[in-house]
């Protein structure tokens, strides 16, 4: 949610004409950037490789991680990372660092010269220009210099989102023009091109509610394929697709990246840590089986409601909305009554998401679980049977718990059985009714 609010250019472009995947059940699996990055660069978590933890005797650098860019460097690719706020780097501030640079290429350096001069300058700015252009137009030269031969880039850019998400406005029109130039030369006839963010935000007052817990642990993350890869592996991209709403986690980034390197027409099983974002996840993985703890866990817990007075009183709000919606044409359509609730469901974060308050380490090891939120919404789902017309609805209603109104939206609503020629009076002159339309 805070990359559709913050780089809506940028997103439209990529959606609307490079076709990009978004990957909505993105679910990260620790606390902060190195457990955000780890497990999509190297397919481990921190706990699963030696330590290099600067304050734990024995600990050495990162070098011999596993990392993905040295598998794509062994493949023939030419290889490039950069990060910007080099004083507070991913593996350099809690962790020992590399002793060599890790890849071909490396903006680190340059930061690391540059940032101490930022004091001499406008916000934002080294000397004349803005500080984001020198790392988009880093990329821009690697496409120069090296054409068509393989690359494997990964750019990471911190400085306008660490402190304050809002700031990342500043780079929506330079990153939409990236992109665009990119298009138009055709370097993206042949790359894989993935946006995404590492976690939502940590430390903020949109933090300090029930959506900011929810947007720390599921940041945007998409893909865009070439056409050349749609085209020659159709199941592939089919998969990819489906798994856009299915529970997915940097593990099977980690997989996928390595499907790109050799592809492999196998299928995985749900109970896998990483699964391959080509082959299908399976629709009911939990959190469990994807290896998240629940804390981090952002699945919505579903409760069956008991209670036969609550579920009248959210059936005649969906009632009054329905009725709503046909007012205009009374005289066509008939008023509709419940006659029928199914079943009701209350839907809202998992508990220990809402106690989940910060790490009691700076490490991310151990949870601080004293937190304790309350929901200022409440979300139920129910199903429903109208008369006239025997309507089947399912609708999710939003009830505040603060002002007791309720909230309901023809996004959130669906009529699950045939209405066949019901509406045929209002068919033509107003198609969006014809789902509640009854005709008299």
């Amino acid at each position: 949610m805070a990359w559709l609010r913050n780089l809506p250019r940028t997103r439209e472009f990529f959606l609307q004409v490079l076709g990009g995947l978004e990957l909505e059940g993105y679910n990260i699996v620790g606390d902060g950037t190195v457990q955000a990055l780890l497990p999509i660069l190297t397919g481990h978590a921190e706990s699963d490789l030696h330590s290099a933890r600067k304050d734990e005797n024995g600990a050495t650098q990162v070098d011999d991680f596993p990392w993905i860019w040295d598998r794509f460097k062994e493949a023939g690719y030419v290889t490039a990372w950069a990060e910007d706020m080099a004083y507070i780097g991913t593996f350099q501030m809690r962790l020992k660092g590399f002793l060599h640079q890790p890849t071909d290429h490396s903006m680190r350096p340059y930061f690391l010269m540059a940032e101490p001069m930022y004091r001499h300058f406008l916000p934002w700015c080294a000397g004349s220009e803005v500080r984001h252009m020198r790392f988009l137009n880093w990329f821009r030269e690697l496409y120069h210099m090296y054409g068509n031969k393989p690359k494997f880039m990964f750019g990471f850019h911190s400085e306008y989102s660490h402190n304050s998400i809002n700031n990342l406005k500043k780079i929506d029109t330079d990153l939409n023009n990236l992109l665009k130039y990119l298009h138009s030369s055709g370097y993206l006839n042949h790359t894989i091109l993935v946006l995404m963010g590492d976690h939502g935000s940590r430390f903020s007052n949109l933090r300090a509610t029930p959506q900011g817990k929810l947007e720390e642990r599921m940041p945007y993350f998409a893909f865009s394929f070439p056409p050349s890869l749609v085209k020659s592996h159709p199941k592939a991209i089919t998969n990819f697709k489906i798994n856009t709403h299915r529970l997915t986690t940097p593990f099977d980034v980690h997989k996928t990246f390595l499907d790109v390197l050799n592809f492999k027409n196998t299928q995985d099983y749900t109970n896998k840590r990483g699964i391959s974002l080509f082959k299908e996840v399976h629709r009911n993985r939990s959190c469990e089986d994807a290896n998240i703890e629940r804390h981090w866990c952002a699945c919505l817990q579903w409760t069956k409601v008991k209670n036969p007075g609550l579920a009248k009183v959210v059936a005649e709000a969906v009632m009054q909305f329905l009725n709503e919606k046909t007012a205009k044409v009374r005289n066509l359509c008939a008023m509709l009554t419940v006659v029928k609730i199914i079943s009701m469901s209350q839907v809202s974060p998992n508990v220990e998401v809402l106690q989940y308050k910060k790490s009691l380490d700076h490490h991310g090891d151990f949870p601080d679980m004293t937190d304790n939120m309350t929901l200022n919404y409440n979300y139920y789902q129910i199903a429903l049977v109208t008369e006239p017309g025997s309507g089947h609805f399912e609708v999710t209603v939003k009830y505040s718990t603060v002002t007791k109104e309720f909230f309901i939206s023809d996004t959130e609503m669906s009529r699950t059985n045939r209405y066949h020629n019901a509406s045929l009076c209002i068919q033509h002159k107003y198609p969006h009714l014809r789902a509640y339309c009854f005709c008299v």
